[in-house]
C-alpha cells in the first residue's frame, strides 16, 4: 500500500469528482498528538502518534497510539506500522507511554476532521487539517492505480513530507 497527499484549494470541486465515482465511508474528526523519540527532530521518517477520536467512523477505540517508521519512493510513503493500540480512556493510554515509551516528548499536536471515500477500491480522505488547510490523501495498492485518481481529480500541490513535519515546519514559519 502507498500513500500520497496533495493540498488542494478547491475543496467542493474536488469532493463533486470523487463523489460522482465513488462511495461516501464516513466521517471522522481528532486530534493527534505527534511524539519523538531520542530528540529526533526530524518526523518525515518515523513517529509515535497518539490520535483522540472526537468522531469516528471506524471499528476502534476512540484513542488509538500508532508508532510508524515511514520510508519514501518517488515522494510516495510506505508505513511500516510498528505498534498499533487501542485504548479505553486517558489513564490506560498514559500508563502504557509511561511504562513502553519512557524516551518520548511531545513535539507537535493538531486537529483534524475529514470524509473518507472509496474510489476504484482506492481509499480516499478529504481532510482539513489545523495549521494546513484542506488536503486529499490517497491510498492505493500501487502507483499506477494512484497516479490515475491524481490526474482524474487534477490535483497538483503535492506534500512530499509527513504530516506532522509539513505542520511543524509552518508552525517554526509563523514563529
Amino acid at each position: 500500500m502507498i500513500e500520497g497527499r496533495w493540498k488542494i484549494k478547491n475543496l467542493n470541486e474536488i469532493k463533486s469528482k470523487i463523489i460522482l465515482k465513488g462511495i461516501k465511508k464516513g466521517e471522522y474528526s481528532s486530534k493527534d498528538i505527534i511524539f519523538t523519540q531520542n530528540n529526533k527532530e526530524n518526523l518525515k521518517e518515523g513517529f509515535i502518534r497518539l490520535r483522540i477520536y472526537k468522531k469516528n467512523n471506524w471499528n476502534t477505540k476512540n484513542i488509538v497510539l500508532t508508532h510508524k517508521e515511514t520510508t519514501w519512493e518517488n515522494n510516495y510513503k510506505k508505513d511500516k506500522i510498528i505498534l498499533k493500540k487501542e485504548f479505553d480512556n486517558e489513564k490506560e493510554t498514559s500508563i502504557f507511554l509511561d511504562y513502553n515509551y519512557k524516551n518520548i516528548k511531545e513535539f507537535v499536536n493538531f486537529y483534524r476532521e475529514g470524509e473518507e471515500f472509496e474510489l476504484n477500491n482506492n481509499k480516499i480522505y478529504l481532510e482539513n487539517i489545523e495549521h494546513l488547510g484542506f488536503s486529499i490523501e490517497i491510498e492505493s495498492k500501487d502507483e499506477e492505480n494512484l497516479n490515475e485518481i491524481v490526474k482524474y481529480l487534477e490535483i497538483e500541490e503535492k506534500l512530499t513530507d509527513s504530516i506532522p513535519e509539513t505542520i511543524r515546519k509552518l508552525k517554526c514559519l509563523k514563529h
